[in-house]
């Protein structure tokens, strides 16, 4: 056996174990991004839920305000809610479209990159609620007592609104702090477990298409 030959040889092991670590690094990608969409499956599906929750009572609230010959203190709370399910909507299929992100061709540092993302929008959603959960309540409640019961829900509750307003503030603070010491864990083990694979997944991509 010549050089030539011995080279030949050489060569051709090194072209096998070239493409033997390029499929193991593909299937280590695809591997790492399934387990990061079964962690995030429950909450694409309660976005998804929220969704289709405020696109059915956006539906039901334009219906309201169309044929509703009430007062403008209906018809401002029914305002209100409108926004708010509207935005919703908005926001959450923002959310959903970030975790379509997340693909199996895709490098692992844009899906770390939008899991950061949605983390963000979360810390987002949680300071909003020191204005949602004491507005929501008062606008809902009158707009389904009008609709459903023809009642006037601020007449018969007017004389307890400041408490209710100034409880509905502590219950905010309450849920918020709650909501900061014990985050999504399902959206934390995402994090982390792409913190963990980047590092390689950096160092690899290069040599790897």
């Amino acid at each position: 056996m010549d050089l030539q030959e011995l080279i030949d040889i050489w060569q051709e092991n090194d072209e096998q174990l070239d493409q033997q670590l390029s499929v193991n690094h593909k299937l280590l990608k695809e591997v790492s991004l399934n387990r990061v969409h079964s962690l995030l499956r429950t909450f694409k599906f309660e976005k998804v839920a929220e969704v289709a929750v405020n696109v059915f009572f956006s539906y039901f609230l334009v219906w309201f305000i169309l044929n509703s010959e009430s007062s403008f203190r209906f018809l401002l709370p029914a305002i209100l809610l409108l926004f708010f399910g509207i935005g919703d909507v908005i926001w959450n299929v923002y959310q959903l479209s970030l975790m379509s992100r997340i693909s199996y061709g895709a490098p692992i540092l844009q899906a770390q990159r939008a899991i950061e993302q949605l983390k963000l929008n979360l810390i987002r959603e949680r300071n909003l609620l020191y204005i949602v959960i004491p507005l929501f309540p008062i606008a809902f409640f009158s707009v389904v007592a009008k609709a459903w019961f023809d009642l006037d829900f601020l007449d018969i509750f007017g004389p307890w609104m400041m408490q209710f307003v100034g409880g509905s503030f502590v219950v905010a603070a309450i849920i918020v702090w709650f909501l900061k010491k014990f985050p999504d864990p399902n959206l934390e083990k995402a994090i982390h477990f792409l913190q963990e694979i980047s590092q390689y997944d950096q160092e690899d991509s290069g040599h790897f298409t």
